[in-house]
């Protein structure tokens, strides 16, 4: 199977079930991962296999690695999802998923280790940056829509406009529905003037 690119999601005769190749390929890339480090883990819980996986830099660096990952994954979601204006009411079911399969975890924890059980782990933190990563959205949404500026502030702002909006169309253009391929990337000037007060 071919990987698309990821701004171009794979061609369905339903626009709300277009999927995006790349993200979805770094998804079960973190879900693998994160399989197969918690196999190993319980080997050596259960005594099968003799490994340090709390102060060996071997398992380590990969715990960080994928965590990073859950988390790089949950954020181009996220990024989507308000690229596609996405309802409240489906945001609040996913967030929900998140959160409750947050505190399955601390009760499992708290059942197998009462001393040391999970209180606040990675589902959580992602249960709360998805709040904030909303709320920011939607202020920066409003943000963009106050209208007829002072003179004096369009020209301030005008230095940001030309190193920003061009990179706002890009991400806003979004996907184009039953194309596998990705237009070829206009150029944008990084030529970005000091703002001057």
């Amino acid at each position: 199977m071919r990987l698309g690119n990821s701004l171009h999601p794979v061609s369905h005769s339903l626009s709300s079930l277009l999927r995006f190749e790349r993200i979805d390929a770094l998804r079960g890339l973190a879900m693998l991962w994160m399989t197969l480090f918690h196999f190993s883990f319980d080997l050596g819980y259960f005594g099968y296999w003799h490994q340090d996986f709390l102060l060996d830099p071997f398992w380590t660096l990969q715990r960080s690695c994928i965590v990073g990952l859950f988390v790089f994954c949950a954020g181009l979601g996220q990024a989507v999802a308000h690229g596609k204006q996405q309802s409240w009411r489906k945001f609040g079911w996913r967030w929900a998923q998140v959160a409750g399969c947050a505190l399955l975890v601390t009760a499992a924890s708290w059942a197998v280790f009462p001393g040391s059980f999970i209180y606040f782990g990675v589902l959580h933190g992602l249960a709360v940056m998805l709040l904030l990563a909303r709320f920011a959205s939607r202020l920066c949404r409003r943000g963009a829509q106050v209208r007829s500026p002072s003179r004096r502030r369009q020209g301030r702002l005008r230095p940001l406009r030309r190193c920003v909006l061009p990179w706002h169309r890009e991400v806003r253009a979004g996907p184009r529905p039953g194309s596998a391929r990705a237009p070829p990337p206009r150029a944008v000037s990084t030529n970005c003037p000091p703002v001057r007060g």
